[in-house]
């Protein structure tokens, strides 16, 4: 399903999973996913994405995280 996940890694030379990786992992986020309507999965990718993009600038990680957060539990 995803053969990334069987290369192997640096410096260790083998996969996590040993070869062994299967489409569990996905299954299983999509059947979470399937709760949430695509509006509310494309405003929480959105919102990451913006994360990601605070967190790579200069900003401080604590700060730009407790912000993130704050907008969570209030609704934003």
């Amino acid at each position: 399903m995803a053969p990334f996940l069987d290369e192997r890694v640096p410096p260790f030379g083998k996969s996590p999973f040993g070869g062994r990786a299967a489409g569990y992992g996905f299954y299983k986020a999509a059947a979470r996913a399937l709760r949430f309507t695509p509006q509310e999965l494309a405003r929480a990718l959105s919102g990451a994405a913006d994360l990601d993009v605070k967190l790579k600038n200069s900003a401080p990680d604590l700060e730009t995280i407790t912000a993130y957060v704050g907008g969570l539990i209030a609704g934003s």
